[in-house]
């Protein structure tokens, strides 16, 4: 009788190791995404989803959309996308903005350059632009088109990918509580046919 006792507390203590363990799982990495670009062009903020970094432009109709003593401006950009799908959603393309292309500059591949209006700060007339335009290709902050652009070059992925992602390869927790609730469910049947 004192038998049947003492396995009965070895087994529930060794069940509650096993829950216990099993709560202390790792952390899921899958959902980490990099850090946005730190430099991005003119009309565009850092930005970053599952496909990776990318600069995302400052979108406007009018001057009171846009902060900071920026202006709404009409310019030209190198505008791409981004799939910023994850998780359970599904393609999800994020507009990108890697430069301002309104001197005929070349855009990146999968890119093109578009007419846009974009928050911009307005160009002081000593560096090259004119109040009334907008900024010239000398009066515009730009990026490096392979670590802001989007457009799959960078490590992220750009298109659709999740280049900081990885699947959880320590799976210790999961092994360990797919066993301890197998072995309380072979317990419950054998007490069953005894009863």
């Amino acid at each position: 009788m004192e038998r049947k006792h003492t396995q009965g507390r070895s087994r529930a203590w060794w069940a509650l190791v096993s829950l216990w363990l099993w709560s202390q799982g790792t952390p899921a990495r899958a959902d980490v995404v990099e850090d946005p670009p730190a430099v991005c062009p003119a009309g565009a903020e850092g930005n970053t989803c599952h496909g990776g970094p990318f600069c995302k432009p400052v979108k406007c109709t009018s001057d009171a959309e846009c902060t900071g003593g920026a202006t709404c401006q009409d310019t030209k950009g190198c505008i791409g996308t981004v799939e910023c799908g994850g998780g359970e959603g599904g393609p999800n393309p994020t507009p990108t903005l890697s430069a301002l292309c309104e001197g005929g500059e070349a855009c990146g591949a999968d890119e093109t350059c578009q007419a846009i209006k974009l928050c911009m700060a307005m160009v002081e007339p000593t560096t090259g632009g004119s109040a009334g335009t907008g900024p010239t290709s000398s009066g515009t902050a730009t990026t490096d088109a392979g670590t802001a652009s989007g457009t799959g070059d960078d490590t992220g992925g750009g298109k659709g990918g999740c280049g900081s992602c990885s699947a959880d390869a320590d799976g210790r927790p999961s092994a360990l509580a797919l066993l301890t609730i197998a072995g309380l469910a072979g317990r419950r049947r054998r007490a069953r046919g005894r009863a």
